[in-house]
């Protein structure tokens, strides 16, 4: 006997699968940074405490987009989506208002 579950209906597998493959793609907000062209940065000698400013930063705004899209009732698995987005989004454009040359 393997160890694949067919007491679930077929028409409910896809989405569980699917919302389970969008929750291993969705970025890793305690790894992630954004990429910085530190040859063309003029402000090299502020990266370092730029990048942790900012990434403080996006982890509140990530916590923020988490917490409103909760009170809208959006589900476990879009909160995590929402606030992987939302994180990446915030830490770029604090490192771009700094004016560092961000790749991605």
């Amino acid at each position: 006997m393997g160890a694949y579950n067919t007491s679930m209906p077929p028409g409910k597998r896809l989405p569980f699968l699917m919302l389970a493959l969008l929750a291993a793609c969705a970025p890793r907000v305690d790894k992630w940074q954004p990429t910085v062209d530190t040859g063309n940065d003029p402000h090299i000698d502020r990266l370092q405490p730029d990048l942790s400013a900012c990434k403080q930063l996006a982890e509140k705004a990530g916590e923020d987009a988490l917490t409103a899209k909760t009170r809208t009732k959006m589900t476990t698995d879009d909160g995590i989506l929402i606030n992987g987005s939302e994180f990446k989004r915030a830490y770029i454009n604090c490192m771009k208002e700094r004016k560092h040359p961000v790749i991605d």
